[in-house]
């Protein structure tokens, strides 16, 4: 790669990072036009034309094209630009100071998802400097509200702009690290994700003072009904593709049981043990989860409430409908007369193609920079802006290639947790990446 200067991108892509961090576009409010702007009159420099599309006040996402020659398919590499909150306490360093420290850049959105943002711009940013001419046309887009469900940035853009974004093939975020096995690094691929269905549970009752209390309270049966989902164990289901993640995931920590892999209640509790996080990890990939995170009730302390709200945060394995989330909450609560269900965000779950150009074109590009490396295919527990464009047809991999120099334990805390950061060399070897997946998909 003897146009591909290490040192001088190490220091391009970690200086981009870290003045990403330190534009603060938590989500909510987002305020992602801010960073959109700042990434804009970096490839504006360069000579790209670009746009920044707002659903609302900014809420901007940055696109751009480079257009081809017609004779290659055409290649997306998106990210996201907002990030979820984050408070000083309990960080080593301040979460949107972009501190550079020990060869690790930390805050906020340095793994998810400003980590992938710097290396691709500056992927895209060596390209046009060399003035690199693609067979088919090469579009970047960085999104607005990932982090809230996307229907303010991928899925706005989709439903309204969808020309800005037409593409072939979709690289984005949700796969890529790595699970050192028997000396060697198996990567994943992100192919399928869970759907995302949050709901609203709502309980009514009688109000009345509350120093004569009585059982008609709101706030009584949404307890009852949020302690029964708690308890839930919703069956499994283990499709071919988590099976065969899970067997390099276990391999890896030197758990993988003899003969073929089949999760049932009694290996996960035998796991949970001795890896209680990766049990938890485990038990999200094979069955539908639901999870209470929010709940309101009440105007005043002496007062018995008449309604009650709960938000709850259901993910369905890819096949699961909306009419299979009702028949499980119906399960769990009975006949659901003292319940309202309302649906917040309803996007089931989405699966791309193993045996497409793109899917081969990543396993045999990070090959080159990881010789003798090997692959899996991965289903995330999340959901991600992948599924706008799946939802269209067309085949979208998470792919972020990250070596393991921070445990894949610690991994899983950071991402949304405290002292979030990723390495340089992490960030060098992903800018190689894109950088030479763009030239074998459009060269």
């Amino acid at each position: 790669m003897p146009e591909f200067d290490e040192g001088a991108v190490k220091k391009e892509v970690t200086g981009l990072l870290s003045q990403l961090i330190r534009i603060d576009t938590s989500n909510p409010p987002g305020n992602e036009t801010a960073a959109a702007e700042f990434l804009r009159d970096l490839l504006v420099a360069e000579g790209l034309q670009t746009e920044i599309v707002e659903s609302a006040p900014g809420r901007g996402s940055l696109l751009a094209r480079v257009p081809g020659k017609g004779k290659r398919k055409s290649l997306l590499l998106m990210s996201h630009l907002d990030v979820v909150p984050a408070s000083a306490e309990g960080w080593k360093h301040p979460p949107f100071a972009g501190i550079v420290e020990d060869g690790f850049v930390w805050g906020r959105g340095a793994w998810d998802c400003k980590g992938m943002v710097a290396p691709e711009v500056v992927a895209l940013l060596l390209l046009l400097r060399e003035g690199f001419q693609p067979q088919g046309d090469l579009v970047l887009a960085l999104w607005a509200d990932e982090e809230k469900g996307g229907n303010m940035g991928a899925g706005w853009v989709v439903k309204n702009r969808p020309e800005l974004v037409q593409a072939d093939f979709v690289v984005n975020e949700g796969g890529g690290h790595a699970l050192p096995v028997d000396g060697r690094n198996h990567y994943t691929i992100q192919v399928a994700e869970k759907g995302v269905f949050w709901t609203r549970l709502i309980t009514r009752g009688t109000p009345g003072h509350a120093s004569m209390p009585h059982r008609d309270n709101a706030l009584l049966k949404m307890s009852t009904c949020l302690s029964r989902l708690g308890t839930l164990k919703t069956p499994i289901q283990q499709s071919e593709i988590v099976g065969q993640y899970l067997s390099k995931r276990l391999a890896s920590i030197g758990q993988m049981p003899a003969g073929k892999l089949q999760v049932d209640d009694r290996f996960l509790e035998e796991l949970e043990k001795t890896h209680p996080r990766v049990a938890a990890e485990v038990n999200t990939l094979v069955r539908m989860s639901i999870a209470p995170t929010m709940i309101q009730a009440g105007t005043k302390e002496n007062i018995i409430p008449e309604r009650c709200q709960a938000v709850v945060d259901c993910r369905l394995l890819p096949g699961q409908t909306a009419e299979d989330l009702r028949r499980t909450f119906a399960d769990a609560l009975g006949s659901l007369e003292e319940v309202e269900i309302e649906p917040i965000q309803a996007d089931e779950g989405s699966i791309s193609p193993l045996d497409t150009e793109l899917y081969e074109a990543i396993m045999q590009t990070m090959s080159e920079l990881d010789p003798g490396c090997g692959f899996v295919p991965y289903m995330v527990s999340g959901g991600t802006d992948s599924r706008f464009f799946r939802q269209k047809g067309v085949p979208a991999y998470g792919f972020f290639p990250l070596k393991p120099d921070i445990p894949l334990s610690e991994q899983l805390s950071i991402v949304h947790g405290r002292n979030e950061r990723i390495s340089q060399e992490n960030l060098l070897l992903a800018t190689k990446f894109f950088y030479e997946l763009v030239k074998k998909m459009l060269g």
